[in-house]
């Protein structure tokens, strides 16, 4: 578990992403939503408001497909938000 919580540290920092969670509070989001950044099962973290770090107050799992789905919805809302503005 202690590969998981580093490898996803590394992930959020490369992406500029705040960690707000500590270790025992990442390993309690994996053990609930049996989410494992190790297994190929198709998981992913997703950060329900994309605008805040990493917390269990904000995360949940979804699969790759949704997790791809939410991500293009809420860029291209993002790129009509600047034209308008």
């Amino acid at each position: 578990m202690t590969a998981a919580w580093n490898i996803h540290k590394w992930n959020a920092k490369q992406r500029g992403i705040k960690v707000e969670w500590n270790r025992q509070e990442f390993f309690l989001f994996c053990f609930l939503t049996g989410y494992h950044i190790l297994r190929k099962d198709g998981l992913t973290i997703d950060r329900e408001n994309c605008f805040l770090g990493y917390s269990l107050s904000n995360c949940q799992t979804l699969s790759h497909h949704e997790n791809s789905i939410k991500g293009s919805i809420i860029e291209r809302w993002l790129k009509h938000r600047k034209k308008v503005a």
